[in-house]
Protein backbone atom coordinates (compact mmCIF):
# COMPACT_ATOMS: atom_id res chain seq x y z
CA UNK A 1 0.00 0.00 0.00
CA UNK A 2 2.86 2.38 1.03
CA UNK A 3 4.66 0.99 -2.23
CA UNK A 4 1.76 2.24 -4.74
CA UNK A 5 0.92 5.21 -2.92
CA UNK A 6 4.90 6.36 -3.10
CA UNK A 7 4.60 5.15 -6.95
CA UNK A 8 1.79 7.04 -7.68
CA UNK A 9 3.33 10.56 -6.17
CA UNK A 10 6.01 9.98 -7.72
CA UNK A 11 4.34 9.94 -11.53
CA UNK A 12 2.53 12.93 -10.41
CA UNK A 13 6.22 14.26 -9.80
CA UNK A 14 6.86 13.73 -13.06
CA UNK A 15 4.16 14.48 -15.23
CA UNK A 16 3.78 17.90 -13.67
CA UNK A 17 7.71 18.56 -14.62
CA UNK A 18 6.74 18.29 -18.37
CA UNK A 19 6.87 21.06 -20.53
CA UNK A 20 3.15 22.27 -21.26
CA UNK A 21 3.40 21.63 -24.55
CA UNK A 22 4.48 18.22 -23.97
CA UNK A 23 1.80 16.07 -25.54
CA UNK A 24 0.28 18.73 -26.86
CA UNK A 25 -0.83 18.87 -31.07
CA UNK A 26 0.60 21.92 -32.67
CA UNK A 27 -1.42 24.63 -32.96
CA UNK A 28 -2.77 24.96 -36.42
CA UNK A 29 -1.78 29.04 -36.66
CA UNK A 30 1.80 30.85 -37.25
CA UNK A 31 2.07 34.37 -36.46
CA UNK A 32 3.12 36.74 -38.50
CA UNK A 33 2.61 39.96 -36.58
CA UNK A 34 2.29 40.09 -32.30
CA UNK A 35 3.67 43.76 -32.40
CA UNK A 36 5.75 42.86 -29.14
CA UNK A 37 8.54 45.04 -30.04
CA UNK A 38 7.50 46.83 -32.73
CA UNK A 39 4.94 47.99 -35.39
CA UNK A 40 6.11 45.74 -37.67
CA UNK A 41 5.89 48.03 -40.92
CA UNK A 42 2.07 48.44 -39.99
CA UNK A 43 0.64 51.91 -41.05
CA UNK A 44 -2.67 54.10 -41.00
CA UNK A 45 -3.95 54.22 -44.88
CA UNK A 46 -5.21 57.60 -45.32
CA UNK A 47 -4.87 61.00 -46.96
CA UNK A 48 -3.47 62.18 -43.42
CA UNK A 49 -2.37 58.99 -41.62
CA UNK A 50 -1.84 58.33 -38.45
CA UNK A 51 1.40 57.36 -36.34
CA UNK A 52 1.09 53.76 -34.57
CA UNK A 53 1.00 53.53 -31.20
CA UNK A 54 2.57 50.23 -29.01
CA UNK A 55 -0.09 49.77 -26.40
CA UNK A 56 0.50 47.97 -23.15
CA UNK A 57 -3.20 48.63 -22.35
CA UNK A 58 -5.55 45.47 -22.99
CA UNK A 59 -3.65 44.07 -25.48
CA UNK A 60 -5.57 40.73 -26.68
CA UNK A 61 -2.25 38.08 -26.53
CA UNK A 62 1.04 39.02 -25.13
CA UNK A 63 2.43 42.32 -23.16
CA UNK A 64 1.30 44.81 -26.18
CA UNK A 65 -0.87 45.62 -29.28
CA UNK A 66 -1.24 47.64 -32.18
CA UNK A 67 -3.11 51.02 -32.21
CA UNK A 68 -3.98 54.01 -33.83
CA UNK A 69 -5.92 57.20 -32.78
CA UNK A 70 -7.74 57.83 -35.59
CA UNK A 71 -9.85 61.21 -36.27
CA UNK A 72 -13.36 60.47 -37.75
CA UNK A 73 -15.33 63.13 -39.55
CA UNK A 74 -16.76 64.15 -42.65
CA UNK A 75 -14.96 62.13 -45.44
CA UNK A 76 -13.35 60.36 -42.45
CA UNK A 77 -15.61 57.83 -41.65
CA UNK A 78 -13.80 54.35 -42.08
CA UNK A 79 -9.97 53.33 -40.97
CA UNK A 80 -7.37 51.00 -42.31
CA UNK A 81 -4.35 49.90 -41.99
CA UNK A 82 -2.07 47.72 -43.69
CA UNK A 83 1.60 45.90 -43.23
CA UNK A 84 4.01 47.03 -45.76
CA UNK A 85 5.77 43.95 -47.08
CA UNK A 86 8.40 45.12 -49.54
CA UNK A 87 8.43 42.14 -51.87
CA UNK A 88 5.06 39.34 -52.09
CA UNK A 89 4.84 37.04 -50.14
CA UNK A 90 3.95 33.45 -51.04
CA UNK A 91 1.13 31.60 -49.01
CA UNK A 92 0.30 28.65 -51.10
CA UNK A 93 3.84 26.93 -49.72
CA UNK A 94 1.56 25.88 -46.78
CA UNK A 95 -1.04 23.34 -48.24
CA UNK A 96 -3.10 23.93 -44.86
CA UNK A 97 -3.00 27.25 -45.41
CA UNK A 98 -6.51 28.63 -44.74
CA UNK A 99 -6.12 32.19 -44.85
CA UNK A 100 -5.02 35.15 -42.46
CA UNK A 101 -6.96 36.69 -39.10
CA UNK A 102 -6.34 39.20 -36.70
CA UNK A 103 -7.91 40.51 -33.99
CA UNK A 104 -9.49 44.12 -33.57
CA UNK A 105 -10.35 46.38 -30.96
CA UNK A 106 -12.81 49.49 -31.24
CA UNK A 107 -12.96 51.59 -28.09
CA UNK A 108 -16.33 53.73 -29.42
CA UNK A 109 -19.14 53.27 -31.83
CA UNK A 110 -22.29 51.79 -32.98
CA UNK A 111 -22.26 49.02 -35.45
CA UNK A 112 -18.99 48.54 -35.47
CA UNK A 113 -17.80 46.35 -38.30
CA UNK A 114 -14.09 45.75 -39.82
CA UNK A 115 -12.81 43.17 -42.16
CA UNK A 116 -9.81 42.32 -43.90
CA UNK A 117 -8.65 42.89 -47.31
CA UNK A 118 -5.71 41.58 -49.46
CA UNK A 119 -3.59 43.21 -52.28
CA UNK A 120 -2.40 40.01 -54.25
CA UNK A 121 -1.18 39.02 -57.67
CA UNK A 122 1.29 41.20 -60.09
CA UNK A 123 -1.70 43.80 -60.18
CA UNK A 124 -1.99 44.00 -56.80
CA UNK A 125 -6.37 42.87 -57.20
CA UNK A 126 -7.22 44.45 -53.92
CA UNK A 127 -10.22 41.66 -52.31
CA UNK A 128 -12.11 42.63 -49.50
CA UNK A 129 -12.84 39.42 -46.57
CA UNK A 130 -16.59 38.75 -44.91
CA UNK A 131 -17.34 41.61 -42.79
CA UNK A 132 -17.30 40.84 -38.58
CA UNK A 133 -19.30 42.73 -36.14
CA UNK A 134 -17.63 43.71 -33.13
CA UNK A 135 -18.65 45.84 -29.46
CA UNK A 136 -16.80 48.97 -28.42
CA UNK A 137 -14.24 48.14 -25.74
CA UNK A 138 -13.84 44.38 -27.11
CA UNK A 139 -11.77 42.54 -28.99
CA UNK A 140 -13.38 40.52 -32.01
CA UNK A 141 -11.92 38.17 -34.81
CA UNK A 142 -11.49 39.60 -38.33
CA UNK A 143 -10.96 36.33 -41.24
CA UNK A 144 -10.40 36.23 -44.85
CA UNK A 145 -10.06 32.85 -46.51
CA UNK A 146 -7.65 31.37 -48.79
CA UNK A 147 -10.50 30.98 -51.77
CA UNK A 148 -10.89 35.18 -51.31
CA UNK A 149 -7.34 36.19 -51.99
CA UNK A 150 -7.25 36.58 -55.80
CA UNK A 151 -3.58 35.34 -55.69
CA UNK A 152 -2.33 33.46 -52.42
CA UNK A 153 1.09 32.87 -54.10
CA UNK A 154 1.90 36.63 -54.45
CA UNK A 155 0.68 38.72 -51.49
CA UNK A 156 1.78 41.94 -52.01
CA UNK A 157 0.08 43.56 -48.90
CA UNK A 158 -2.97 43.02 -46.39
CA UNK A 159 -4.67 45.15 -43.89
CA UNK A 160 -7.74 46.19 -42.30
CA UNK A 161 -10.62 48.18 -42.76
CA UNK A 162 -12.85 49.26 -40.00
CA UNK A 163 -16.34 50.93 -39.69
CA UNK A 164 -17.42 52.37 -35.87
CA UNK A 165 -20.51 53.96 -37.37
CA UNK A 166 -19.95 57.37 -35.72
CA UNK A 167 -19.81 60.74 -37.54
CA UNK A 168 -16.90 62.22 -36.17
CA UNK A 169 -14.18 61.81 -33.07
CA UNK A 170 -11.17 60.50 -31.94
CA UNK A 171 -11.55 56.42 -31.64
CA UNK A 172 -8.50 54.18 -30.41
CA UNK A 173 -8.59 51.31 -32.94
CA UNK A 174 -6.11 48.52 -32.20
CA UNK A 175 -4.92 45.38 -34.02
CA UNK A 176 -3.39 42.37 -32.49
CA UNK A 177 -2.26 38.62 -33.12
CA UNK A 178 -1.71 38.65 -36.88
CA UNK A 179 -1.93 35.00 -38.03
CA UNK A 180 -1.78 32.26 -41.12
CA UNK A 181 -4.71 30.15 -39.94
CA UNK A 182 -4.21 26.18 -41.01
CA UNK A 183 -0.24 26.92 -40.71
CA UNK A 184 1.24 24.67 -37.62
CA UNK A 185 3.42 27.47 -35.09
CA UNK A 186 6.53 25.55 -35.83
CA UNK A 187 6.17 26.65 -39.90
CA UNK A 188 8.24 29.38 -40.70
CA UNK A 189 7.42 32.07 -43.17
CA UNK A 190 9.89 31.62 -45.95
CA UNK A 191 12.85 33.52 -46.48
CA UNK A 192 12.06 36.47 -49.24
CA UNK A 193 14.36 36.74 -52.20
Amino acid sequence: MQKRRLISIAAVLLISTLPASAGQKDRKWLVLYDFEDSTQGWENEAARPVEPILSSRRPHHGTNSLCFDFDFGPGRDSFSARVKMGKPRDFTVWESFEGLAAWVRVDKGKNIQAQMFVRSGPTWMWTPGPMFKGQARRWFRVFIPRDAIHDASQVQDFGIYVYPGVRKGTIRICIDHVVAVGVPAKKAMPEED
